[in-house]
């Protein structure tokens, strides 16, 4: 099908030509010129998508003829997957029968095919979910094909009003299915939750897409990179003038990573930093550290915990303060999360400065959480 623009260079009573003057009739409401020139169009070229959509929508002007208009429109469509009018004109068709797989479906080829017309059907998507929950499945189901337009539908979402309704349920339905929401895709959507506030919705959405690793600690063992956990879950290390934290093989068990951590300067560093969704309750936390080099005073390098709600550190107390020990040494200590204003939590190990300048290089592994029965 040749481009509008070449409309004035073809013959005049060329099947192409004809159906270009049949759209342009239309469009002024001539609709029973438009009909008889569509159908001279067809009788010189049947398979004149152009030509067969005019021809079904002259039919739709008629409410007697609408089932036939709607018959030689989707075969328009199905000719042409370039013949945007078409498509348009069957997703409002669509929608009202609420046949919404096939509303979206349609949508999809406008979304694959024209950039610019992806912000319209993506108020389309919206709209229709948002209106009518019956939509939902089969919007999930499009979703879940992971089309190109994608991203950009669930970046278009974070600004709509209505778009947390949305992406709360696309995220949940797609939970272990194909097309579950990629670690990217995860961190995106929390750290834009997080934001606002929406820690029960991160909750649920983290209780289907990794029903393992609520209420507990991630990556203790510091086995798994942890870019590969969607922050703020998994460890976000620190990094700065005179610090750095990195998970690395542990040169006394090359076979096994821990957490190092590296000081020269006298500031207060936060070495990890681990969001959690804790319920209230006490808790222990244990775990292993030795220093490489350098003095571990008392009370330099030590476990806080931080709700969303207070910035002043909840108590976590170690039975012993981390000291110079230069061998593997255990350690634990006890936390409790209050019953109110505690809806998340921070879980930072802050190594704070010496009053002299000191180099420190401290290893951590093997960190858990557990919940203490009958607290």
């Amino acid at each position: 099908m040749r481009a509008p623009e070449q409309a004035p260079f073809l013959a005049v009573n060329s099947p192409e030509a004809l159906g270009f003057i049949a759209e342009k009739r239309f469009a002024t409401k001539h609709y029973e010129n438009a009909g008889a020139v569509a159908q001279e169009s067809l009788a010189r070229a049947p398979f004149n998508a152009r030509a067969l959509r005019v021809l079904g929508m002259v039919r739709a002007e008629d409410a007697s003829r609408l089932s036939e208009a709607d018959q030689i429109v989707t075969l328009a469509g199905n000719w042409s997957l370039r013949d945007d009018p078409a498509h348009a004109w069957l997703i409002e068709r669509r929608l009202k029968q609420g046949s919404f797989a096939s509303a979206f479906a349609h949508a999809d080829t406008l979304a694959r095919r024209r950039d610019e017309l992806q912000p319209g059907v993506f108020q389309l998507f919206t709209r229709a979910a948002t209106m009518d929950r019956r939509s939902l499945p089969y919007l999930a189901q499009r979703l879940a094909l992971m089309p190109p337009w994608r991203g950009e539908y669930l970046a278009f979402l974070r600004k709509d009003p209505g778009g947390d309704a949305v992406m709360f349920y696309l995220a949940s339905n797609l939970a272990g299915k194909p097309g579950t929401f990629t670690r990217a895709e995860l961190e995106i959507l929390y750290k834009h939750w997080l934001g606002e506030g929406r820690i029960e919705a991160i909750r649920q959405v983290r209780r289907l897409t990794a029903p393992d690793a609520t209420n507990t600690l991630v990556n203790g063992d510091f086995e798994t990179d942890y870019a590969e956990q969607p922050l703020p879950f998994g460890w976000e290390l620190g990094n700065g003038p005179g610090f750095s934290s990195q998970i690395v093989p542990d040169d006394l068990r090359p076979s096994q990573k821990a957490l190092r951590v590296q000081v020269s300067g006298d500031r207060v560093n936060i070495a990890a930093d681990q969001f959690l969704l804790l319920s209230p309750g006490a808790y222990q936390i244990t775990g292993t550290y030795r220093v490489e080099h350098g003095e571990l005073a008392a009370n330099r390098a030590e476990w806080v915990l931080r709700c969303l709600e207070t910035p002043a550190p909840q108590d976590v107390r170690l039975t012993r303060p981390l000291s110079g020990r230069t061998v593997w040494t255990s350690f634990a200590g006890t936390l409790r999360i209050p019953d109110r204003g505690c809806t998340g939590q921070h879980l930072q190990l802050v190594i704070r400065g010496a009053e002299y300048r000191s180099d420190l290089a401290l290893w951590i592994d093997k960190v858990r959480l557990s919940a203490v029965k009958g607290n």
